[in-house]
C-alpha cells in the first residue's frame, strides 16, 4: 500500500493506495466515538491486503472527530449527514474533493452503533438469497453476535430502516434516502457502483470486532 496525503484550504485527510486500478474503496473514522472498529479495519487490510487486490483505504475519515473522541467534527456537525451539494462540513467537502474524480466498483464502509447490541448492514443493492449472504450471517452468529431485527433508529428523521437478520437491501432508497450520507453522495454522484455500510456492535469486545471486520471482508470482497 503507498500512503497519501490529501489537502485543501482546511483538512488533511490519509489515505492509502495498492494497485493502479482500484475496484475497492474502504472507508472508516467518519465518526469519532466509534473508534474502535478503525482498529479493526487497519488490522484486517493489513492481513489481507493481498487478497482484496486493488483498493483505496481511506483508515480516519473525521480527523478532528476521530481526535476528540466525538461524532461531530471541529465545524461541529455530524459529517455523515453533510455530504450536499451545499456542504458545510469542512472534512465532508475534503473526503468530496478527494473521491470526486474516482470510479471505484465497490464500497465497504464501517460504523459502530453504539445503541443496538447487534450487528447489521446496509447495501445499495440487493443480495437477500445469495449465498455470500448466508454465511456471512453464519459466520456472524457463530461469533455470538445476534443479527438485527428492528429499525435502525426510529428516532432519527434520516433513518427508520427495518433490518430483517442484520440486512437491509436497496439503501440508499429511490429517493435518496438517508440524506446526506457519504453511501448515498457515493452512489447519487456514480462515484462507487454499490456500497455496503456495515454497523459492528460497539458492545462487542476488540476482539469480536476484529473479526467481525474480518468475516465481512471475506463474504463481502474476498470470496
Amino acid at each position: 500500500m503507498e500512503k497519501n496525503i490529501f489537502t485543501n484550504a482546511a483538512n488533511t485527510i490519509e489515505y492509502f493506495i495498492q494497485g493502479d486500478n482500484p475496484n475497492l474503496l474502504i472507508i472508516s473514522g467518519i465518526h469519532g466515538d466509534e473508534f474502535e472498529v478503525v482498529e479493526s479495519v487497519r488490522k484486517s487490510i493489513e492481513k489481507n491486503k493481498d487478497k482484496l487486490g486493488d483498493f483505496v483505504y481511506i483508515p480516519i475519515a473525521s480527523p478532528t472527530a476521530f481526535e476528540a473522541r466525538n461524532r461531530q467534527s471541529a465545524c461541529g456537525l455530524d459529517m455523515n449527514r453533510h455530504f450536499t451539494n451545499s456542504c458545510k462540513c469542512n472534512e465532508a467537502q475534503a473526503i468530496m474533493q478527494l473521491l470526486k474524480s474516482m470510479k471505484i466498483k465497490q464500497c465497504v464502509s464501517f460504523h459502530e452503533d453504539l445503541e443496538h447490541p447487534h450487528f447489521y448492514m446496509y447495501d445499495s443493492d440487493n443480495m437477500e438469497g445469495d449465498e455470500c449472504l448466508a454465511r456471512l450471517r453464519k459466520d456472524i452468529t457463530e461469533l455470538g453476535v445476534d443479527l438485527l431485527n428492528d429499525v435502525d433508529d426510529k428516532d432519527d428523521e434520516h433513518l427508520g430502516f427495518e433490518f430483517i437478520d442484520g440486512y437491509a437491501g436497496n439503501i440508499p432508497d429511490a429517493e435518496g434516502k438517508p440524506i446526506g450520507s457519504m453511501e448515498t453522495w457515493l452512489i447519487k454522484e456514480k462515484i462507487t457502483d454499490r456500497v455496503f455500510c456495515i454497523e459492528v456492535p460497539g458492545s462487542s469486545s476488540k476482539d469480536i470486532k476484529d473479526k467481525l471486520v474480518e468475516k465481512v471482508l471475506y463474504n463481502l470482497v474476498i470470496c
